[in-house]
């Protein structure tokens, strides 16, 4: 959510949809986030191997690191620029 009223977004109240907003924001791979929506909703199937939930969570991190790395390129004078949504 931080990441979209930083660049001036307004969040969504539902996680699953500011999710989905970050990911399209950000141009990330939708995939691992939808994953993780799924394993929460119960919605998996029960025989997944471990290494596919290993190849999920490999997949989650480099995107969080996308969005770690988006965060941190905003500079004090792009602050300026942003529309906060209040």
């Amino acid at each position: 959510m931080l990441c979209l009223v930083l660049h001036g977004k307004e969040a969504p109240v539902a996680k699953p949809d500011c999710v989905r907003a970050t990911v399209k924001l950000l141009n990330l791979d939708s995939g691992p986030f939808e994953r993780i929506f799924e394993f929460r909703a119960g919605d998996c199937f029960a025989s997944i191997r471990k290494r596919s939930e290993r190849n999920c969570l490999d997949r989650y991190m480099l995107q969080i690191e996308q969005v770690v790395e988006a965060v941190d390129e905003l500079t004090p004078s792009s602050f300026d620029k942003l529309q906060f949504v209040v």
